[in-house]
């Protein structure tokens, strides 16, 4: 039988919303029942499932995140699951606590019913007790990871825009936003800015603009109207990075947006927005391969190093955006120089070898690594880019768009090419071997493009 994380419930029940490292996991439990709570109310587009978890000594009640919904409907989780909750958020409406699962893992499927949990005591003391009463955690150890070479910083971008503020509150998951809270601030990134529209009727005249937010967690819509597109207009910008708070929590107007958020923000004259302070940092190593490093934070602003130094990196976030990316959590951790034997190592490589050498950038689409942001300033409809042919002549031509997929066509999607370094060529099926005509091998398998 799996042993539970023994006493996690006490520990949510008593936890403040800012106790990240208890939120961040990883927790054992065991999923009593899941129900959809929405199932009545045709205005919602989104299926939301409330989840009792129980820890065989309590139980207690979250809610499932929205883009877990598949676990649910694939029947991956259900009645007595037992799973690893990775990462979930606490929020706090009508007073009362709302644990949303952001991330977790599937132990077992066909477990019984472990223990005799029983309902939390509201009117104890649970802040008072738990540091008595509370067992030990009884999780296993997590696998160990190792890798025979560090980082070396092969250039800085020190692009430090703006200070952080004090005194700011818990940082919410978009998935957890709803009209019933107040003191709350988003981090998210502007994906999508539109231009400033005008209208003009009997009622008078106004102008409008919108961007489209996102987190881990999902997307939102927000607005603003008249004065406050006069101020946070030129503040935001696509592809930044921003905390927001002081918007007020509205229905989504789903004939606006195409979003399956049941909400949107409108943003108001004492909305708050704070672009987070940012470094980027490349990174290097024996493999011939550089990636950035995003810093953010006060992690940005205390950043100090120089002299090529070697950087230790752990729970660290990889990304695609704009080609492969490596991004630094609030718990994730940096030690610079550190004192182990492949720090040496790495150290007399770059020294000898690596100062002086060219390194290719990952790419997120197969090519040289240079990654194209999009540009608004340059968009252009498919009717320009027809009429002015670009992509007709030698040279490579690079152009933003905005437009919608209408069909993908499915035959002649990849084709099966050789998995030689430099070759690509395409390579057909002989007698159950993948052979290429150019390099004059057979292969057990190809390598798709």
């Amino acid at each position: 039988m799996v042993q539970l994380t023994a006493g996690i419930g006490a520990r949510l029940q008593a936890a403040s919303p800012d106790d990240h490292e208890l939120f961040d996991g990883p927790h054992i439990v065991q999923f009593l029942s899941i129900k959809k709570v929405n199932a009545n109310n045709p205005g919602s587009t989104v299926d939301r499932y409330r989840i009792i978890v129980s820890d065989g000594i309590h139980f207690l009640q979250a809610m499932l995140a929205t883009q877990l919904n598949s676990m649910v409907n694939d029947a991956m989780i259900g009645k007595h699951t037992v799973a690893v909750i990775e990462k979930l958020t606490c929020n706090y409406v009508q007073e009362k606590k709302l644990y949303i699962i952001l991330a977790l893992r599937v132990l077992e499927t066909t477990a019984e019913k472990i223990g005799d949990p029983k309902a939390f005591d509201t009117g104890a003391d649970l802040g008072s007790s738990n540091a008595a009463t509370t067992p030990a955690y009884t999780t296993p150890a997590p696998a160990a990871s190792s890798s025979t070479s560090k980082p070396v910083v092969k250039h800085q971008s020190n692009n430090i825009l703006a200070s952080a503020k004090g005194g700011r509150g818990s940082i919410f998951p978009i998935e957890g936003l709803s009209p019933y809270q107040n003191n709350w601030t988003i981090k998210a990134r502007v994906t999508q800015k539109s231009e400033i529209k005008t209208w003009s009727n009997a009622r008078g005249e106004g102008k409008l603009f919108n961007v489209t937010l996102m987190d881990d967690t999902g997307e939102i819509r927000a607005t603003g109207f008249n004065l406050v597109v006069d101020d946070l207009y030129p503040k935001l910008e696509e592809g930044k990075v921003y905390y927001i708070s002081k918007a007020r929590v509205n229905l989504a107007k789903k004939k606006f947006s195409n979003l399956t958020n049941d909400y949107e923000l409108g943003l108001e004259r004492y909305t708050e927005v704070e672009e987070i302070p940012k470094r980027e940092l490349t990174l290097v190593d024996q493999s011939g391969f550089s990636v950035r490093m995003t810093l953010w934070g006060k992690q940005a602003e205390q950043y100090s190093a120089d002299d090529f130094p070697v950087i230790a990196f752990k729970g660290v976030k990889v990304g695609d955006f704009g080609g492969r990316s490596l991004s630094m959590f609030s718990s994730s951790t940096m030690t610079i120089n550190p004192d182990i034997e492949e720090c040496f190592a790495l150290r007399g490589w770059y020294d000898s070898a690596g100062a002086g050498q060219s390194f290719q950038a990952h790419s997120s689409t197969g090519g040289t690594g240079a990654a194209i942001g999009f540009k608004l300033e340059e968009m252009r409809s498919l009717a320009d880019v027809k009429e002015a042919q670009l992509g007709q002549q030698d040279k490579v031509d690079y152009f933003s768009t905005r437009a919608t997929i209408m069909h993908i066509k499915a035959d002649n999607i990849c084709y099966p090419a050789c998995p030689t370094a430099g070759c690509n060529k395409k390579v057909v099926e002989v007698n159950g071997s993948w052979r290429c005509e150019k390099c004059n091998k057979g292969f057990e398998a190809p390598e798709y493009r």
